[in-house]
């Protein structure tokens, strides 16, 4: 009835007798090194304008002294205001990254099952799953 679908979908037909059996599969961790790989990045690049801005600091407390400019002076505590920003998102940046790794187990990694599984199969099949591990857990 659906050949022609199948042909150009490249896909098959299931019965609808046919049973139905849910799989468990563990997906790889590749996000969390991706993730682990952009918080390292962020961080490198915040530490590096950060001492950039050190340099620029110095430099700019000596102008604004030799100048006695006012606006020289806004300047530096503009300065100064985005350096102190810089810093606490390098902080929030390190917090995000250790609650990451706390939640995921040692390493960054994820243990098996938790947070990265697919299930293969029908919502049927999944509620009986997990009825199942209900029952299991709530007899030990």
């Amino acid at each position: 009835m659906f050949n022609e679908l199948e042909k150009k979908f490249d896909i098959q037909t299931i019965e609808p007798d046919a049973p139905l059996v849910g799989e468990v599969h563990d997906l790889p961790v590749s996000e969390t090194e991706e993730l682990d790989n952009d918080m390292d990045k962020a961080r490198k690049s915040i530490q590096n304008a950060l001492d950039v801005a050190d340099d620029a600091v110095k430099q700019l407390a000596m102008i604004a002294a030799s100048s006695e400019s006012a606006r020289a002076y806004e300047v530096l505590g503009t300065l100064i205001t985005s350096i102190s920003n810089s810093a606490e998102k390098l902080i929030q940046l390190q917090k995000h990254k250790a609650d990451t790794i706390k939640r995921s187990g040692k390493g960054g990694q994820l243990p098996p099952g938790t947070g990265v599984a697919a299930f293969v199969g029908t919502t049927k099949d999944l509620q009986q799953w997990v009825k199942n591990i209900q029952k299991s857990e709530s007899e030990e």
